[in-house]
């Protein structure tokens, strides 16, 4: 059997009425089936490894390449992930290796796996994985001290937080290691002219290293009406909320009621505690491609993503005075609040949409199947663009 390209590994299942709605612009594209679709790759997910019934024509509601030996069952559809199932999933990947040239990672919860089964029955395809959040332990110890790191071929980091542990503290070869931004779908995301900003509506989403106590004393005694959707399908922090302030409502939010949200709010708060791992990253760039003004905290793993009061405004993690400040410029200067909201959009489209992250992805996956022996790219939002692109 001729070798083919492109093996996509995700962690993720997918409902035929999520991928209905992709198609119908009801939600955002899903970034691994647009590489599939510029690459020519196939995609195994959990939804490889399902039983399929015969004639079941849910099994194919988008292009996915069945496993010989289903493991799953055919229902639910969205899947809890868990140790048990990343491992099935990487075990897959390498019995499946040996007619591709290279194995895209979703993340480094699956390389771990994965590099395991190389290291007990041989290597035959280049490892390719983003790297999210590798400083826990568990995972230092995997890359730093197993000596099964060599089996990766290249990492991906979104921060250079991340890529200067990689390099510094992991000892991965510089060569080895690239950096890209992470990414938001400029159609799906956009402004729309004919929504008029309320500049006393607030909107802050998410879970994952929240820090919604220092929000909810930022607002005391503001006026404001604050929507909220917090929530995350792959957080862990399920800790109990502050009581919710006044004039506040939280409920689940589809992307569509998050996308009108974005579009009609005077400022989009994402409030963090300080940490290296890119948390709030796609709501912040989801509402910056919105044309929303954004206050972001200025953590480790989102320092470089705004230019500080051109783009957006950063405020010191868990300082309520300095995002009260933050929030009144909003409110009393909404030419400077569409200002910087018109500048987020814009860097959003030069440089951070989802069709310069997959072909970004495209070119290193490309590079590494040449042995290329330098990186593709290193990209600091901030500073510069890197190398001339598309």
């Amino acid at each position: 059997m001729p070798r083919r390209r492109l093996l996509i590994v995700v962690a993720d299942s997918f409902s035929p009425d999520q991928i209905t709605a992709v198609r119908e612009r009801k939600q955002p594209r899903i970034d691994f089936l647009e590489i599939a679709r510029i690459s020519g790759g196939d995609v195994l997910s959990y939804d490889s490894l399902r039983v399929h019934e015969s004639g079941d024509e849910a099994a194919r509601h988008y292009p996915h390449i069945r496993y010989p030996r289903p493991m799953l069952p055919a229902q639910p559809f969205r899947l809890k992930r868990c140790h048990r199932l990343l491992y099935q999933l990487a075990h897959a990947a390498h019995e499946l290796s040996k007619d591709y040239d290279a194995i895209l990672l979703t993340g480094e919860d699956l390389g771990i796996p994965l590099a395991a089964n190389c290291a007990w029955s041989g290597k035959s395809a280049k490892i390719i994985a983003i790297g999210h959040y590798l400083n826990p332990l568990k995972k230092t110890v995997f890359f730093k001290y197993s000596r099964l790191g060599k089996y990766m071929d290249k990492l991906i980091t979104y921060s250079p937080v991340q890529h200067m542990y990689c390099v510094e503290r992991l000892g991965f070869p510089g060569q080895r290691v690239e950096l890209i931004p992470f990414h938001a779908d400029q159609h799906f995301y956009s402004p729309d002219e004919s929504v008029e900003r309320d500049p006393e509506l607030i909107v802050a989403a998410g879970l994952e290293h929240r820090d919604y106590a220092t929000l909810f004393k930022a607002v005391d005694g503001l006026r404001y009406r604050m929507e909220l959707g917090i929530g995350s399908p792959w957080s862990r922090f399920h800790r109990h909320l502050p009581l919710l302030p006044k004039q506040t409502a939280n409920r689940y939010r589809s992307r569509l009621e998050l996308r009108d949200l974005y579009r009609k709010a005077g400022a989009v708060i994402v409030p963090l505690v300080n940490s290296a791992y890119q948390a709030g990253v796609s709501v912040l760039l989801e509402s910056m491609s919105c044309g929303a003004p954004v206050i972001v905290a200025r953590t480790l793993g989102l320092k470089h993503l705004l230019r500080d009061e051109q783009e957006g405004l950063y405020y010191p993690a868990g300082d309520a005075g300095a995002l009260r400040q933050a929030i009144l410029r909003l409110q009393s200067d909404p030419q400077f609040a569409a200002q910087i909201g018109r500048a987020a959009r814009k860097k959003i489209e030069d440089m951070m949409t989802t069709n310069h992250f997959v072909t970004r992805l495209d070119c290193i996956c490309t590079a590494a199947m040449k042995n290329s022996a330098k990186p593709e790219f290193y990209i600091i939002p901030n500073l510069y663009r890197g190398r001339s692109e598309e």
